[in-house]
């Protein structure tokens, strides 16, 4: 008892100079969550020693650290750590920061409209990815130059080729209907099993994480409920009808990111079996826009 007594002291000593709660309050756009991403790039993390933070010193790195913050400061009360946050204020479409449309993609362009900058295309033109379709720099007569922001959209049709090679063999692993449900304690990272022996594999996962908090503060312990389902892996033939419907399920997948809101014209399959696999061949046409703003750097030092 006296032992376990002196370890326990120990433990809570150590505990009182290590970081049990990180809040952050001031952001709106930017996640928290990828603010904390930052911080523990930084070396700010739960778990981490209070003598080894720094404020302002921290303060200077996460702003380096994450994009979309204009200041910040970080705060250390006991074992608690406060992050205060200002974002950058979003740039006015009527600002002079000076910038050119370049292309995103190999194209032909089919419509314009830009509401700023000079126009370098034409409808009809073929473009390549980088080229320059809007210039942010409007030349006078004089010699004289003025920057702009270039703004507009132009709509080229773009062609795209690709295959999707689906496996006539498949081996999945499917659930058996057996499940089981334990949990375990995480502290600081280190995950303690709160239950005795062990989960027969093969199997798949889901957990769910409950702090112990009381508002804004909570322990750094978490309960996790973690559920186990036991899984059978399973090795069978795809018809080819089954196989053509998967094959296709993944090719429109990777078309809604290819066309990014834009309009298919026109989508051809053709389809070649041989002993192992089924080869879908693609061939697509659309029309999306394709510009890409491009910030001017300029030399403003003279």
């Amino acid at each position: 008892m006296l032992l376990g007594f002196m370890v326990f002291i120990a433990i809570i000593y150590f505990m009182s100079g290590c970081v049990w709660n990180i809040c952050i309050s001031g952001n709106k756009n930017i996640k928290s969550n990828d603010i904390l991403l930052s911080l523990n790039k930084i070396g700010i993390y739960e778990g981490a020693l209070v003598k080894n933070i720094d404020p302002e010193e921290k303060r200077n790195e996460l702003l380096l650290e994450q994009n979309g913050l204009s200041w910040a400061a970080i705060n250390i009360e006991g074992s608690k750590v406060t992050v205060d946050v200002t974002e950058t204020k979003a740039l006015d479409e009527k600002n002079d920061l000076a910038s050119n449309l370049i292309s995103s993609e190999d194209g032909i362009i089919k419509k314009i409209e830009i509401k700023n900058g000079i126009t370098e295309v034409k409808v009809g033109d073929t473009v390549q990815k980088g080229q320059l379709l809007v210039s942010g720099i409007k030349e006078y007569n004089d010699g004289s130059v003025s920057f702009v922001r270039s703004q507009g959209n132009i709509y080229a049709e773009v062609t795209y080729s690709f295959e999707t090679v689906q496996p006539l063999k498949v081996t999945e692993f499917i659930k058996t209907g057996e499940s089981c449900s334990k949990k375990l304690l995480d502290f600081y990272g280190l995950k303690i099993p709160l239950f005795l022996g062990g989960v027969e594999k093969p199997y798949i996962t889901k957990e769910q994480k409950q702090k112990i908090s009381s508002g804004e503060s909570y322990l750094p312990i978490k309960i996790i409920s973690k559920n186990f389902y036991k899984t059978k892996e399973v090795t069978y033939e795809l018809r080819k009808e089954q196989a053509e419907k998967r094959a296709k399920t993944s090719a429109e997948e990777r078309i809604k990111k290819l066309i990014n809101n834009g309009e298919i014209l026109s989508k051809k399959h053709s389809i070649t079996v041989d002993d192992k696999s089924l080869r879908l061949k693609t061939e697509l046409k659309c029309l999306k826009d394709i510009v890409f703003e491009e910030k001017l750097l300029l030399d403003t030092s003279n």
